[in-house]
């Protein structure tokens, strides 16, 4: 099933089970983008009512039921990166704890400036803790299914240092991953983990799999509350056969073999002790069109013949010399696709795959002039735009580590 019919089978199954309008029952997303993907999809479509739901993301939502006490918070992926930058720099004698890697895969390269090769670049050691806040939090839920995550000793020592169990101690609050919040609420309570009463149902949407230490809890959870699980993953059966992968793609496809593979482990996981819907893989996608062919050749895992395909406009491919001519054309391609059809600025979406890149080049093409100019309306009109999955990486935090 697609991403849209999947979200579909679960809206009316939300409407089906909310019975009181002043207890809503709430919406679990495994990720942030799942999350936009999924209420501009609910926008789209005039669902407002279910724009009244509770959401959460899945970690926030499971450390509120596991939470004992006021003063306990999760702890977050910003916090956790300073939190990584303050023991990097931390040290003594004039040593810091950042100095025992520095001859390790390349970090040194990496962090240090200057003749001695000893100054530290404040704004690559801010990108490197960013990075490993996001990856200690991915060890933390997928640990006991993926071995190695962690390369290297100096990653897990690091890890280890800032990770104990026993959360981090700051203004009055003592902040734990969700993870070592469990750990401590199954040791107080006896050996048995001790949610918050709630009774109303929980919905769990998402395009991935979960790990195994989400997976125990949901499942614990789920002993005392209806919880409806709703995923998207890759089938082994469909991609997993590396004996259909053609003479010279092997390397090429390694990684969804894999993928896939992790993928239906996941179903098998979920689905035992519990009642299970499958959904097969159905066309959901406008064959008259070659986007559609593409779409439906991704999803039911076949090669699209190329005679198929016609120059419909559905799918264009333009090679440009900058990111600001890429931007200048992707404003005339909406400005054409709002001038010849029904589109509103609400039905167009632009991806990029590292959309922080193109933010001055946004503001540059996009911002220009916020009125129309009488005698340039047709060919360059203002086109109001936002940025919705901008990373901050240029903070306030960054630029205050820039300037010491």
């Amino acid at each position: 099933m697609s991403p849209i019919g999947l979200a579909n089978d679960m809206l009316a199954k939300v409407k089906q089970c909310w019975l009181n309008p002043f207890d809503a029952p709430t919406i679990i997303f495994t990720d942030s983008k799942t999350e936009q993907w999924f209420k501009l999809h609910v926008l789209n479509n005039k669902q407002n009512v279910v724009m009244n739901l509770r959401t959460a993301r899945l970690e926030s939502f499971l450390f509120g039921m596991l939470k004992m006490a006021d003063n306990q918070a999760l702890l977050s992926p910003d916090m956790l990166r300073d939190i990584i930058m303050q023991k990097l720099l931390s040290g003594d004698n004039g040593k810091r704890y950042l100095d025992k890697f520095k001859d390790q895969d390349n970090i040194g390269n990496y962090l240090y400036v200057g003749e001695n090769g000893d100054e530290i670049n404040y704004k690559h050691l801010f990108d490197f803790a960013n990075d490993l806040s996001k990856l200690f939090i991915e060890y933390e839920i997928t640990r006991d299914d993926i071995d190695g995550l962690l390369a290297g000793d100096w990653q897990k020592d690091l890890y280890n240092d800032i990770i104990t169990g026993d959360g981090i101690y700051l203004n009055n609050l003592t902040y734990y991953t969700c993870i070592e919040l469990a750990n401590k609420n199954q040791k107080e309570n006896g050996g048995k983990i001790k949610f918050k009463s709630d009774e109303r149902p929980v919905f769990v949407f998402g395009f991935s799999g979960l790990g195994q230490k989400y997976r125990d809890l949901l499942k614990e959870y789920g002993k005392k509350a209806k919880i409806y699980v709703y995923l998207q993953t890759a089938k082994a059966d469909i991609h997993g056969d590396v004996s259909q992968i053609p003479p010279g793609e092997e390397n090429n496809n390694i990684f969804l073999k894999h993928w896939a593979r992790f993928g239906n482990i996941n179903h098998k996981l979920f689905r035992a002790g519990a009642n299970v819907t499958e959904y097969n893989i159905d066309t959901e996608y406008n064959e008259n069109t070659t986007l559609g062919k593409i779409q439906n050749a991704i999803a039911q895992d076949y090669n699209v013949d190329m005679a198929d395909l016609q120059n419909d406009g559905s799918v264009t491919i333009t090679s440009v010399p900058s990111m600001i001519k890429e931007l200048e054309i992707v404003h005339s391609k909406i400005c054409k696709l709002l001038k010849d059809s029904d589109a509103t600025l609400k039905d167009i979406l632009v991806l990029a795959p590292d959309i922080d890149k193109y933010k001055s080049e946004i503001a540059t093409v996009f911002n220009q002039v916020e009125e129309h100019d009488p005698e340039n309306t047709e060919n360059y009109p203002f086109i109001p735009s936002s940025i919705v999955d901008f990373s901050g990486k240029n903070s306030s935090v960054l630029d205050a580590l820039q300037t010491l």
